[in-house]
């Protein structure tokens, strides 16, 4: 039996546009003014075209300028609350056309690629475990080497390590296994690069930069 359909104002756009918890978008009935005075515009619902990237969108118009938008996310802010300020969208039956609003959910970015693995829109790549943890752990290769190492996202390569149980490298490693401090960090970077400290210590360069922002942040690297 099919549900309700229900329109809610589009944020922004209130008294202009509507969105429905099935994905639909409605122009709504009002006054246009133009060089003859004006008129009365009639309701209509908007025409959907698709990304590039396979998802539905709807140009919207306000103040004389056009902008478009992606139909998930306009249903998703008028119908489903977010309180974590999450900032992707998951469509549940892997459909990025199905725009029903039982069909999406707020999620991360770990969460919506998790999502897309669970679901197979994107294969499981193999990353050789041994191999993750010798570069990560032995040649001191930050998460962002590994990804272009591997060709995935630092989500996966964080994912796949906490999996097989190693876990990324904590900020407080440094102490134990580097010998590093605020004072000598301080003092060595008055004379040469982040990356030139990092290569001479033996650590990613990674590293180096989450002790100093930490430090503008907290005004030490354990605190």
């Amino acid at each position: 039996m099919m549900n309700k359909v229900v329109w809610k104002p589009i944020l922004g756009y209130e008294g202009i546009y509507e969105i429905s918890n099935y994905g639909d978008a409605k122009s709504l009935r009002r006054y246009r003014e133009n060089g003859n005075g004006g008129y009365m515009q009639k309701e209509r619902i908007l025409k959907k075209t698709k990304t590039s990237t396979g998802y539905y969108k709807v140009e919207l118009y306000k103040n004389k300028k056009r902008k478009s938008y992606k139909v998930h996310r306009l249903v998703a802010m008028a119908f489903i609350p977010n309180p974590h300020n999450k900032p992707n969208i998951n469509h549940r039956d892997g459909n990025p056309l199905n725009n029903y609003v039982g069909n999406l959910e707020w999620c991360t970015q770990k969460e919506n690629v998790k999502h897309a693995l669970d679901v197979g829109l994107k294969p499981r790549k193999h990353i050789p475990i041994e191999k993750l943890k010798k570069l990560y752990y032995e040649d001191n290769k930050s998460i962002r080497d590994l990804e272009k190492i591997f060709k995935v996202s630092s989500t996966v390569i964080i994912d796949r390590l906490n999996k097989y149980g190693k876990g990324t490298k904590t900020i407080s490693e440094g102490k134990t296994r580097y010998g590093l401090t605020k004072e000598f960090i301080l003092s060595e970077l008055k004379n040469k690069t982040q990356k030139k400290l990092a290569k001479e210590v033996g650590c990613s360069p990674s590293l180096i930069s989450a002790y100093v922002r930490r430090l503008k942040e907290r005004g030490d690297i354990y605190a």
